[in-house]
This record gives structure tokens, sequence and C-alpha cells, in this order.
């Protein structure tokens, strides 16, 4: 990317601030957004970021976070 172009990319987000989405709380979000919900597994915490999510499988469970495989009983 041309200093030009991060210059303006730079600019744009200071000025054009965007409300960021909390996928982790579907029962917040509105009809229009509900398509937005995370998608991890039950046994997985759900972590907001700045425009995404990132799910994490808790204690005791292993795998990508949208499938986690285990035993709580560790």
């Amino acid at each position: 990317m041309s200093v030009h172009l991060k210059c303006i990319y730079f600019w744009y987000l200071e000025n054009f601030p965007y409300t960021d989405v909390n996928e982790c709380d579907p029962s917040g979000l509105s009809a229009e957004h509900q398509h937005l919900a995370h998608m991890c597994h039950g046994d997985a915490n759900c972590t907001n970021t700045k425009g995404s999510y990132n799910c994490g499988c808790q204690d005791g469970y292993y795998g990508n976070g949208r499938k986690c495989e285990g035993d709580a009983n560790f």
C-alpha cells in the first residue's frame, strides 16, 4: 500500500468511526444483525474483537473453538 493510500485510510478511520457489533452477545443483536452472531461451540468461549470475534475451547476441551471435544471432568 502506498504512503498516499495509507494516509487516506487512517484519515478515514479517524473521521468516520464505526460501531463494533458484539457477535458474542446474540441477544444484543438486532434482527438486522442476527446473521453476524458467533458460531462458537457450546463448550467454547467467545471473545469479541474489533470487527470480528474469536472462539477458544474451554479448559478440558480441545479444537478450533467452533468444534470442541473433550471431557469437562479432566
